[in-house]
């Protein structure tokens, strides 16, 4: 089966009501964003393309219109990530076409156009997926917008046949095909991460978090001499740029590759048998996304 595509929206219209605009949208079983008919309704517009029309009209330096653009455009069966004013996080499945709202309570929550969904609750980061998770950190990001992340898409259709029904998607299960493919890039940084936190008795800073991607991911500390620790992963094909591995960093370098190649005698490999071993130990220390995909390895 094709994996459906995957998106992500910022429920958060102009209404100062934003714990009711998600509440109705819950209840309702809907998701939709603003721009609102009543801001125009003289126009009276008879359908999409009038209705947009009269958007790019009334908000003419309104780039993020093209939201509502991908919104309506979505295939039905889109699978569609949202989150709460508390932080906690969903799962939606499109269920149908995209309608115009109008009426009282459509103009107080500035909610102008939505699609019928149905949800699944999900609570903290834990279990979603990095690229999910990232993408709604980014600054100045689009309402509506894809995620495009094949380990995501993967991720995203497994639960969804589990949480909604439909088809189970043909994906391989094998800790080694979890690595390798399910696993996106994040998900990798976390479950190394976990490891050496489980395995190698440190304890990660996440607040020393690199900004520069090209030298380290993050920092952690052992918990017996004290001694600091820096990281660098690389998923795909990645090599290691082997220059930014600076002894004066830190008293330890890890890095995790799967491209063999020639590393400082101060850098430790952490090897892909490391971690599937760790994945295989069933350990609680696991990245729940890590293992959502685990339960399903034979």
């Amino acid at each position: 089966m094709d994996l459906p595509a995957v998106y992500k929206i910022n429920l958060k219209t102009a209404t100062s009501n934003r714990e009711g605009l998600v509440k109705y949208c819950l209840d309702e079983r809907v998701l939709g964003m603003g721009w609102g008919y009543h801001y125009f309704s003289e126009e009276n517009p008879q359908g999409f393309e009038d209705y947009y029309d009269a958007a790019r009209r009334c908000w003419p330096d309104s780039k993020d219109l093209s939201s509502v653009h991908r919104f309506r455009e979505a295939a039905s069966g889109s699978l569609i990530w949202f989150r709460d004013t508390h932080g906690g996080y969903y799962l939606a499945r499109d269920k149908g076409d995209w309608r115009l709202l109008d009426g009282r309570q459509a103009e107080s929550l500035d909610l102008g156009s939505v699609r019928a969904i149905e949800w699944e609750p999900l609570g903290s980061e834990a279990r979603v997926p990095g690229a999910v998770v990232r993408g709604f950190s980014t600054p100045r990001q689009w309402t509506f917008s894809h995620v495009w992340d094949e380990p995501t898409q993967a991720y995203s259709a497994l639960l969804a046949s589990e949480f909604f029904g439909g088809d189970t998607p043909d994906l391989e299960f094998t800790s080694q095909k979890v690595l390798d493919s399910y696993l996106g890039p994040l998900d990798v940084e976390d479950l190394v991460a976990a490891y050496l936190q489980d395995r190698r008795e440190y304890v990660a800073l996440p607040a020393r978090q690199s900004k520069s991607k090209a030298v380290y991911e993050y920092v952690l500390k052992h918990r017996r001499d004290g001694h600091i620790a820096v990281v660098q992963v690389k998923t795909g094909n990645a090599p290691v740029p082997v220059e930014t591995l600076d002894e004066s960093i830190a008293s330890k370098w890890f890095v995790y590759s799967k491209v063999s190649q020639d590393l400082p005698e101060f850098v430790e490999r952490i090897s892909a048998e490391d971690l599937i071993e760790f994945m295989e130990s069933g350990s609680p220390a696991l990245p729940s996304v890590t293992g959502e995909w685990m339960r399903r390895v034979d």
